[in-house]
């Protein structure tokens, strides 16, 4: 045998020819189905978006934690009448969501809210509605409620009271126009730490000229719910404002 033949020979026993048969493929397992929210039920009047939870402020320097994957609070919460009744519920991912995420919450509208228009918003403590009723003669609004279930309870999270409400508006309606135009003056929703605060702000052009009626400064304060009504509580009002969030509704 010739050298070269030889080193052929060799070459081959190292690297044997392929085979003409496929390499086995190892079955690559599908991901499961990534879990959707809820369909709206029949009878939703309102969305309600989620506010999201205050950021605190932070020491220069300092590394903000990523924000947690909460899987059972990426639905929209919804304000549904079934049987003649109102309730909130967030539109939960199915089974996925625990049982007190998917359970509605009863809805106590004000007496003479019938028809109302519908607008809320979900803080960390739990959903908060605004109620107006329109103008019989008008496209105004004729008056407002702020309904929340936010009793005294450290277990507000978990078990959310009955959304029960409150008057925004006190006093005589305002005349533009030869339309009634709602009080000058309102109370106007805050969210103070774990705390629901109506403070007055001037809703018309003009009102500042004018002090706030004596009903609507007595009505201010910390506000939560008490049996089925929104009261304002013996408790003052916190002194630093900074540390309170504007509820992102467009209040009549």
């Amino acid at each position: 045998m010739s050298l070269r033949r030889a080193a052929f020979a060799v070459a081959l026993a190292c690297n044997p020819p392929a085979s003409s048969e496929p390499a086995p493929v190892a079955p690559v397992e599908a991901a499961p189905p990534e879990p959707t929210c809820e369909e709206p039920p029949p009878g939703t009047l309102a969305w309600l978006p989620e506010l999201p939870p205050p950021r605190p402020e932070l020491p220069p320097g300092a590394l903000r934690a990523p924000p947690a994957d909460l899987p059972d609070r990426t639905c929209p919460w919804v304000l549904f009448e079934k049987d003649g009744e109102l309730a909130v519920r967030p539109l939960g991912r199915g089974e996925a969501a625990p049982a007190h995420v998917r359970a509605p919450v009863p809805v106590m509208p004000p007496a003479g809210c019938r028809p109302c228009r519908w607008a809320g918003v979900v803080t960390v403590l739990g959903p908060i509605l605004l109620a107006v009723r329109p103008s019989a003669d008008s496209e105004l609004a004729a008056e407002a409620w702020i309904g929340a279930g936010m009793p005294p309870s450290p277990r507000v999270d978990v078990e959310p009271a009955p959304l029960v409400f409150a008057p925004l508006w006190f006093g005589q309606s305002g005349l533009g126009d030869s339309t009634l135009q709602g009080p000058p003056w309102a109370l106007a929703p805050r969210l103070c730490d774990r705390s629901l605060v109506l403070l007055p702000a001037a809703r018309l052009p003009g009102a500042g000229v004018e002090e706030p009626p004596p009903a609507l400064v007595r009505a201010a304060g910390v506000y939560a719910a008490a049996g089925a009504e929104l009261l304002r509580q013996d408790m003052p009002v916190p002194s630093d404002m900074s540390n309170c969030t504007a509820l992102p509704l467009e209040l009549p």
